[in-house]
């Protein structure tokens, strides 16, 4: 009877290991890892551009203490960091590794506080630690991106406080404007679908501010509207340099990327870009926004590892944690509507919290397959920290002597052992008892009764707390308050009310809006709009029209008439 059951626990244990490499699961695996301190930098830096070039880690430009911007570079060698000068200031400027090997380095804020922007541009030849000025952008630009495609050529676009558009950088000294765009953006995402062509978004505009335009701004062509885009949206990120998001193979001519996007909830996604548009990719789990310490903040472009295949996504929390966010995506071809659905792994790495010398930063992967954590900031751009630390992810830092796939196997087969002992004896207490193990009122309760009373619940704080009077809320926060899963209240919500959450909420502020108007016709209307919870007017003008059908103003003046006929 034992080895029986022994042998039963052994097959399933098995059958269950290879299952969980095939079928999603449910949460999201947390490992921890601890961090690597390495040798500061010479001075604290912020809005700076950090570049893996080979073997070699290097580090320029950005804004030092005080918030004043360094003209100068830094590279990595026998454990230290060797200083160099630049010829110019490159304050949240680009830096953009070339095809050559060089790396082409413009604009940044022309003065200190992140003030006014530059046309400058300089060669970096890492073979002789020197910089060379080669030329001028179309126009001044800091907080602009840059990519490169067909012939050396190189496309950059976006600006701070200015005026944005398209130009196109000869590869040798001659930068000339290219194409308008239909939306200014600042630290836009720029992906390469084609050998001369690229899509352009950002869910930020000129001034930082979060926008949500589906228009996607292209090189050779006219801006266009992603329909997924309506819904989801890039990652609000400043980027101090371009993200390594490229998963496909330009020598076959495939051109894709790995973005994450979120919605109006608070869900996050990660998305294939290609010529074909945006596409969601399936996930094992959800993607992680809060963990047992508190939310999590991701705050980084996604950084590609194309030999491991892996793709990781860095955040915070309030407790100076660090997190990093590991997409399995395998290989190009496995992923969207055009092969196979698989299920896209995800492990969440968590360290201790840092020290209060150490900063936040942009991760570069190193040539070793690490991520390198260099300068950055921990509260303001007036106090940036020169703390350099490392994250080993080449070699798995919980189990150095292990490679990944014995890891994971042999943790794979504990958990089906675990879950082979927990069925047998749960079928064998099943077979023992008349009743399962749960109360009568859960057993008994229909699915159309729970939604009734979650929905019930649902309503009830968000009239008696008052809920919508939070321009930042979000499904999570209403499910985190009921003690129950953001997808069960915005399931309850579609089934009860027909409409999604975020409507659901701008019903309650449009109400309350409503009612103020009503009560004080005197008052401005950005007044009116801050108080019922809209983070702007804009949202606060199309919420008021969906709901009501007129603006504000028509609603105004129709009460009026009603009221003084």
């Amino acid at each position: 009877m034992h080895n029986r059951i022994a042998l039963l626990f052994a097959l399933l244990g098995t059958a269950l290991s290879i299952m969980a490499t095939e079928a999603p699961a449910t949460a999201c695996p947390l490992v921890k890892v601890k961090v690597e301190r390495l040798a500061d930098l010479n001075h604290p830096r912020a809005g700076h551009s950090v570049l893996c070039l080979g073997n070699e880690m290097m580090v320029a430009g950005g804004h030092t203490t005080g918030f004043i911007p360094t003209p100068t570079a830094e590279y990595l060698s026998h454990g230290k960091w060797h200083e160099l000068p630049m010829l110019y200031n490159h304050d949240d400027g680009l830096a953009l590794v070339l095809h050559s090997g060089k790396v082409m380095l413009a604009g940044g804020h022309k003065e200190p506080l992140g003030i006014g922007q530059t046309f400058p541009i300089e060669m970096y030849d890492p073979a002789t630690h020197s910089f060379e000025g080669i030329g001028s952008l179309d126009r001044s630009r800091s907080l602009c991106q840059a990519i490169e495609i067909d012939s050396g050529r190189v496309v950059i676009a976006g600006n701070w406080y200015a005026d944005d558009g398209i130009e196109l950088f000869d590869g040798k000294k001659a930068s000339a404007h290219a194409n308008d765009v239909s939306t200014g953006r600042a630290a836009p995402f720029i992906f390469r679908i084609a050998p001369d062509d690229v899509f352009i978004v950002g869910s930020l505009n000129v001034k930082g501010a979060p926008t949500s335009t589906p228009m996607v701004e292209r090189l050779r062509g006219e801006a266009f509207a992603d329909s997924l885009l309506s819904t989801w949206h890039p990652l609000p990120i400043l980027l101090n340099n371009p993200g390594n998001d490229f998963i496909g193979d330009a020598s076959q001519g495939v051109y894709a990327h790995l973005v994450v996007l979120e919605n109006d909830e608070g869900q996050m996604a990660l998305a294939k870009v290609s010529k074909s548009g945006f596409e969601l990719l399936p996930t094992a789990c959800p993607i992680p926004t809060r963990s047992q310490w508190g939310d999590i903040n991701y705050y980084s472009p996604l950084v590609v590892d194309a030999k491991a295949h892996r793709s990781y996504l860095a955040g915070t929390d309030a407790h100076r944690r660090l997190y990093v966010l590991c997409f399995g995506y395998g290989h190009y071809e496995d992923l969207g509507s055009h092969s196979p659905t698989r299920a896209i792994p995800l492990t969440l790495y968590y360290t201790d919290p840092l020290p209060p010398d150490c900063g936040f930063a942009q991760p570069v992967l190193t040539a070793e397959g690490n991520l390198l954590f260099a300068g950055g900031t921990l509260e303001n751009n007036f106090q940036p920290m020169a703390s350099v630390f490392l994250l080993r992810f080449g070699q798995p830092a919980s189990q150095p002597g292990l490679g990944g796939a014995w890891r994971w196997g042999a943790i794979l087969l504990l958990v089906g052992l675990a879950a082979g002992a927990w069925w047998h004896v749960r079928r064998r207490r099943h077979r023992q008892d008349a009743e399962p193990e749960l109360p009568a009122e859960v057993t008994t309760e229909t699915p159309a009764k729970k939604h009734d009373a979650l929905m019930e619940r649902i309503c009830q704080v968000m009239e008696q707390e008052k809920l919508y009077l939070r321009s930042d809320l979000k499904v999570y926060d209403v499910a985190a308050r009921l003690r129950t899963n953001s997808r069960y209240v915005s399931d309850c919500i579609k089934h009860h009310e027909g409409v999604s959450f975020t409507y659901f909420v701008n019903r309650y502020r449009v109400e309350h809006a409503m009612r103020s108007m009503d009560d004080n016709p005197d008052t401005k209307i950005t007044e009116i709009y801050i108080d019922s919870g809209f983070a702007n007017e804009s949202s606060f003008f199309r919420a008021f029209k969906l709901v009501t059908g007129q603006t504000p103003r028509e609603w105004q003046a129709e009460r009026h008439r009603l009221h003084d006929p």
